[in-house]
C-alpha cells in the first residue's frame, strides 16, 4: 500500500504535521531493533527511495529523523541511516539537538552519540545556533567538578559522550570559559547552587554510612582472626596461631587497607558535610572519599576471600577455591558499567582511527583504570611475598 501511495504522489514524503514531523520522523520513532531480512520491505527504505532528501528535513525543533531514532534508542534504524549515508560521497553535520534530549533517554543517548561522533565522516566541530559545538554541549551537561559548577558521576551518559567526543578530536567553540560559566549559571536558575549543596549533602550522608560500616567490619575482622590466639602460658602467648603464613599476612594487609581507606573516607566525608567549608573544597573531599570507599570495598572483598580460604582450605580445598573465585565478582560488578561502555566505544573508534591505533591505546587506558581501581590487590598479595623473602 505504501509503495502504491508513493507512486501516486511522492510529495507525501515531505508533508509535515503541526510539529514539522514528516513520515520519516514517525517511522524513525519506532523501536525497530531488528531490520527485516528483506531490506526492500523496510518502510524507511521505501521512503528514502522515493525521496532521499527526507533524511535531511528537520522538524520544528531542529531534529532530523536520525536524532528521533537516537532519542528512542532505535539502534537498527540509526545503523541503516548510517549505511544509507555512506553510499553518498559527502559529509554530514552532527547537530547538537541530539545532546539536549530529556534525561529519560540517557540510557540510549550515550550509545548513539558516541557511535555517531566517532564515525569518520561525521563532523564533530560544527557549532549550533548558540555557537556551541557538540563538545561544548557535552561539557554544558557535565561541568567539571574542579570548576565548582557541580557534581556528577563520571560514568553518566553525559560524561561518556564528552569523553568519546574528546578522543575523536572534537573542539570547543569560540565561547570564553567565563561566559560559559555565566550561561550555565543563568540556565540552571538562581537556586542552582542550593540544589548542588543538597545533592552533596544527600550523597555525603549515604556514602558516610557505607564507609563507617566498612571501617567497623574491618576493625572487628582484624581482632577476630581465624585460628584464634596462642595461650598465655605458651611462647609468644596472645599472638595469632596462624601468624607467619602467607595467607595470614595477606589477610592482615587486606584488613588494614580496608580500615585505613574507609576511615580516611569517613574523615573526608565529615569535611564535605561541613557548611563552613567552601563548595569547591567540599567537592574535592567528597570525590576523594568516593575513591577511598571503592578501594576499601576492594580490600574488604579480598580479606573475605582470604579468610574463607584459610579456614576451609585444610578440609575443603575445592569449596575454599570456589568461594575465593566468587569473591572478585563484587569488584567486577562495581566496575561493570565502565567495562560495558568502554567496549561499546571500541567499534566506532576503530572505524574512525583504525584498529591498530585503537587496539594499542584503548588497552593502555583500560590497564591504567584497572590499576587505579585494583592496586590494593597488588599490595595485598605482593607485600607478604616480598616480606617473607627478606
Amino acid at each position: 500500500m505504501g509503495r502504491m501511495l508513493l507512486k501516486w504522489k511522492k510529495s507525501l514524503t515531505s508533508e509535515v504535521d503541526c510539529n514539522g514531523s514528516t513520515p520519516l520522523h514517525f517511522l524513525s520513532s519506532q523501536l525497530n531493533h531488528i531490520l527485516p531480512l528483506n531490506a526492500s520491505r523496510w518502510p524507511i527504505r521505501t521512503l528514502l527511495e522515493a525521496n532521499p532528501a527526507a533524511m535531511y528535513q528537520p522538524d520544528n525543533s531542529g531534529m532530523f529523523p536520525i536524532h528521533v531514532a537516537a532519542s528512542v534508542g532505535a539502534h537498527a534504524t540509526i545503523t541503516r541511516f548510517i549505511g544509507e549515508r555512506r553510499t553518498e560521497d559527502s559529509e554530514i553535520r552532527l547537530p547538537n539537538s541530539i545532546f539536549s534530549l530529556d534525561f529519560e533517554y540517557a540510557r540510549h543517548r550515550w550509545e548513539h552519540c558516541t557511535a555517531l561522533g566517532c564515525t569518520g565522516w561525521v563532523h564533530v566541530t560544527l557549532a549550533n545556533k548558540k555557537g556551541r559545538t557538540p563538545l561544548d554541549v557535552a561539557y554544558f551537561n557535565c561541568p567539571p567538578v574542579w570548576d565548582s559548577l557541580g557534581l556528577i558521576y563520571r560514568e553518566n551518559s553525559q560524561s561518556i559522550i564528552g569523553f568519546g567526543l574528546d578522543i575523536c578530536g572534537a573542539k570547543h567553540g569560540s565561547c570564553r570559559w567565563d561566559h560559559f560559566r555565566q550561561t550555565y549559571i543563568k540556565e540552571q536558575g538562581h537556586d542552582y547552587q542550593r540544589k548542588e549543596l543538597e545533592k552533596l549533602k544527600d550523597s555525603t550522608q549515604t556514602l558516610c554510612i557505607g564507609s563507617v560500616l566498612i571501617a567497623t567490619m574491618a576493625f572487628g575482622a582484624t581482632f577476630a582472626l581465624p585460628g584464634g590466639y596462642r595461650a598465655d602460658d605458651h611462647t609468644n602467648g596472645g599472638t595469632p596461631t596462624l601468624a607467619g603464613r602467607y595467607t595470614f599476612d595477606a589477610l592482615m594487609i587486606a584488613n588494614a587497607l580496608a580500615f585505613i581507606c574507609s576511615l580516611g573516607a569517613t574523615i573526608g566525608l565529615l569535611f564535605s558535610g561541613l557548611h563552613m567549608v567552601e563548595f569547591k573544597s567540599r567537592a574535592v573531599y567528597f570525590m576523594t572519599s568516593t575513591y577511598l570507599v571503592g578501594t576499601s570495598i576492594t580490600s574488604l572483598t579480598a580479606a573475605f576471600a582470604l579468610g574463607v580460604y584459610m579456614v576451609l582450605a585444610p578440609v575443603a580445598h575445592k569449596t575454599a577455591v570456589a568461594i575465593s573465585v566468587m569473591g572478585p565478582l563484587v569488584m567486577v560488578h562495581a566496575q561493570m558499567e565502565m567495562y560495558l561502555k568502554w567496549a561499546h566505544l571500541v567499534q566506532p573508534l576503530c572505524s574512525r582511527f583504525g584498529k591498530t591505533i585503537v587496539l594499542t591505546e584503548i588497552p593502555c587506558l583500560i590497564i591504567l583504570g584497572l590499576l587505579s581501581s585494583y592496586w590494593p590487590i597488588l599490595v595485598i598479595f605482593c607485600w607478604p611475598a616480598i616480606a617473607r623473602n627478606h
